[in-house]
């Protein structure tokens, strides 16, 4: 501000030392620079709120794709949380699975060693021609026992297959929720990206601003001036 306090004196006492022609010719030279300065504060002006309006429209923007990553955060947690709840449960799965199997092997295993062993002087009586009492009653026995076994094995079958339906079903959602959040995480760094380029661009469009006030602050001061140059000269 002394600055241009001392240009405004340094005009004042030139203008005390000027001719009539030169006097003329600096009021129309100073109207001039007025008219000019004028003008180019008004393009400023313009430049400025242009400037202004990108920032906002860029700021509402930025807030948005912040709302929209807070909103992505919530599901990825979510989706994550279903994930780990499906991991849990096909590893329950696979531990029934693995019980059945046991007992059915089990099963067979003892059925084949009961059935060697007991019945085997059943089968040489039967042979030689001796059937007893008791050997009619072991094979009625071993019989049921068998259709028993047969029935129990059956069952546990089935339950393998329920359980092996389970099991395919969990795994087909538990690769669903995979995808979803590969999905999600893909649509959040899009997001991310997006935003630190808005980011950068918002840090821009400020020292623009910046730069057009600065420039119109100087055109101010430089208005101030002609004017009182114009006053001393009128």
């Amino acid at each position: 501000m002394i600055k241009y306090f001392q240009l405004a004196v340094l005009s004042c006492a030139l203008l005390m030392a000027s001719s009539p022609k030169d006097l003329f010719k600096q009021i129309e030279a100073s109207k001039s620079s007025l008219a000019l300065s004028t003008k180019e504060k008004k393009i400023l002006n313009k430049q400025l709120q242009k400037t202004a309006k990108k920032i906002k429209k860029i700021e509402q923007e930025i807030e948005s794709l912040n709302a929209k990553l807070e909103k992505l955060n919530a599901n990825l947690q979510e989706e994550e949380a279903k994930y780990q709840q499906s991991q849990r449960e096909i590893r329950g799965i696979n531990s029934m699975l693995k019980g059945l199997d046991d007992d059915i092997e089990a099963r067979k295993k003892e059925f084949a060693k009961k059935l060697s062993k007991q019945l085997g002087s059943v089968v040489a009586q039967n042979k030689m021609q001796q059937k007893d009492e008791k050997s009619v009653v072991l094979e009625e026995v071993y019989s049921r026992y068998k259709d028993y076994n047969q029935k129990e094995l059956l069952r546990l079958s089935k339950n393998i297959e329920q359980k092996n339906a389970l099991k395919k079903n969990l795994i087909q959602r538990k690769e669903d929720i995979v995808s979803s959040i590969k999905d999600v995480k893909a649509q959040r760094d899009a997001y991310k990206k997006e935003t630190a380029i808005k980011k950068q661009l918002l840090q821009k469009l400020a020292k623009e601003q910046k730069r057009y006030s600065l420039r119109l602050k100087g055109i101010f001061k430089r208005q101030t001036i002609l004017r009182l140059t114009l006053t001393r000269l009128n």
